[in-house]
């Protein structure tokens, strides 16, 4: 059972870390605020989670840790938390919750096991004062007699969870003083106390519709090696009302005193969801109305990916964009958002039909977004912003919308006469995707406006290929390849050369550099 459990968890969350791996690149980060806990910039170009605190300020979770942006001046107000600081938690931020100063984080990293690299918990920390100062917490963890919990004086049995390895914190939701989190092996717990003491909150299994707990017998154990419904992925919180995503669907809690009246929905027991693995969820608050969100996975046969929503506190749902991966959806308004491995789209006013935005080209600079996948998305009534494996970019809605993008990249500062390639290493099958091939960027610095192209050698010093002559004008530039020949033919592993030459009023100049690639 374990190993199954093992294989369900690497298939959910490995695309999440592959991304991650392909957009952290090596920097030299410089300081800011005279403090050694924080450096200007992003901390990886890979960006799952973006969370607004108030009307200035956004929080990106990120491979290389923890950034904050501010939303007007974000070109130039990017820091990111050095991944060493001890007061936040190990590994790349899978999750990030704020309720006016107060911030919430998790991260997530690989261990090394006897059954190879899992994910494992990296543990919490919170901030209270909007990130000024920071308290960590461990990875929630039972003691190995922790196999019941009391809830309005009935036992609950449950297995308990000793280790942090494939207990990870993939969402958290605040209400009130109560901290939710849904930590996969680890189940929905939730604290009071800032995580001095953590409560484990029963779901209902598989098969049940309905389940009060404190009122109900619960005649099993609360285990996901058992019941998928008990994998938690997405969790969202308010006015004690819980909405909880999972391998087997979404529950619906409503809190009085010590008793949870659950609703679970399931497509595989007809409740009109396009999927059972639920991975994200999010409150659409709008004329009154309240919609909530789930963007679904497989999880059975029958189903579909894609996107589910529900107007009616989940009396009925409706699927949309079946056979789409979405990683999240934002709104603002009666807009409404969806980021997808595809791209990014945008839901008509009825919600019966999809545009999809064209590639993210910013207005001033040219720069591009070298992917199609949108990890993370938040919108509000200024700006719609997204987070991709290729950087940060910022749209300003208006009637021009899809002229105004902003785009931020983080990437090493290159010298005149030098060039260096990122990623580094290149998958040309992984790193930054748009239409089905990947892309890697040649970076350098001109000293004066002009032509400059690209050529690429095998270890044998045999040409592969050559770019066509392209036009810069001053300063910080790079060229584009896709890692195919001339060809079209994609290029074996091993080790490149890269000779970008440009012309001079001498004659022409060349600069070379080093790529390994990887298939």
């Amino acid at each position: 059972m374990l190993k199954r459990f093992s294989i369900l968890c690497f298939f959910i969350i490995s695309g999440f870390y592959l991304m991650l791996a392909q957009a952290s690149l090596l920097k030299s980060p410089s300081l800011t605020y005279n403090d050694s806990t924080q450096y200007k910039g992003l901390g990886s170009n890979g960006i799952t989670q973006i969370q607004p605190q108030g009307d200035s300020i956004l929080w990106l979770g990120t491979g290389g840790g923890l950034s904050r942006v501010e939303k007007e001046n974000f070109r130039d107000s990017v820091f990111t938390y050095y991944t060493g600081y001890e007061k936040l938690p190990k590994g790349g931020i899978s999750a990030i919750e704020t309720d006016g100063s107060t911030i919430w984080v998790a991260a997530v990293f690989d261990s090394s096991t006897t059954q190879g690299e899992l994910q494992t918990g990296g543990g919490l920390s919170y901030s209270q004062d909007g990130g000024q100062s920071w308290t960590k917490l461990a990875q929630p963890i039972d003691d190995k007699n922790d196999d019941y919990d009391i809830w309005n004086g009935d036992t609950v049995n449950f297995s308990p969870i000793t280790t942090p390895v494939q207990n990870t914190t993939w969402d958290i939701a605040i209400d009130g003083d109560q901290v939710y989190i849904v930590s996969w092996a680890g189940g929905l717990r939730r604290t009071s106390d800032n995580g001095q003491n953590w409560q484990r909150i029963p779901l209902p299994e598989d098969q049940e519709d309905e389940l009060i707990i404190g009122q109900d017998a619960v005649d099993y154990e609360i285990n996901p090696l058992n019941h998928q419904n008990h994998m938690g992925f997405s969790v969202i919180a308010y006015n004690d009302t819980l909405w909880v995503g999972t391998a087997r669907g979404v529950n619906k809690g409503i809190i009085k005193n010590e008793t949870i009246a659950w609703t679970h929905y399931s497509a595989q027991r007809g409740s009109g969801l396009s999927g059972d693995f639920v991975v994200a969820l999010h409150r659409q608050k709008y004329n009154g109305q309240n919609v909530i969100w789930a963007v679904t996975l497989t999880a059975g046969s029958g189903e579909a990916q894609g996107i589910s929503y529900t107007t009616d506190e989940g009396v009925t749902w409706l699927s949309l964009m079946d056979n789409i991966r979405a990683y999240e959806i934002a709104t603002a308004g009666q807009d409404v958002y969806v980021a997808a491995k595809s791209g990014l789209y945008k839901l008509s006013e009825d919600r019966q039909h999809k545009s999809k935005f064209p590639a993210i080209i910013d207005s001033q600079t040219g720069d591009q977004i070298l992917t199609d996948r949108i990890y993370s998305l938040h919108a509000d009534d200024e700006y719609l912003w997204a987070g991709t494996g290729d950087g940060l970019a910022r749209l300003k809605l208006d009637e021009d919308a899809e002229d105004q993008w902003s785009i931020y990249h983080e990437s090493e500062a290159v010298k005149t006469d030098e060039i260096y390639a990122y990623p580094n290493p290149f998958y040309p099958r992984f790193s930054n995707v748009r239409n089905e091939k990947g892309h890697v960027r040649i970076k350098f610095n001109l000293s004066s406006a002009g032509a400059v192209w690209l050529e690429v050698y095998d270890f044998s010093m045999n040409r592969v290929y050559k770019g066509s002559k392209q036009q810069f004008s001053k300063g910080e530039r790079y060229v584009v390849w896709n890692g195919r020949k001339d060809n079209g033919e994609l290029v074996a592993n091993g080790t490149y050369f890269c000779k970008l030459t440009r012309k001079t009023q001498s004659g022409t100049k060349s600069h070379w550099t080093k790529l390994m690639i990887m298939k």
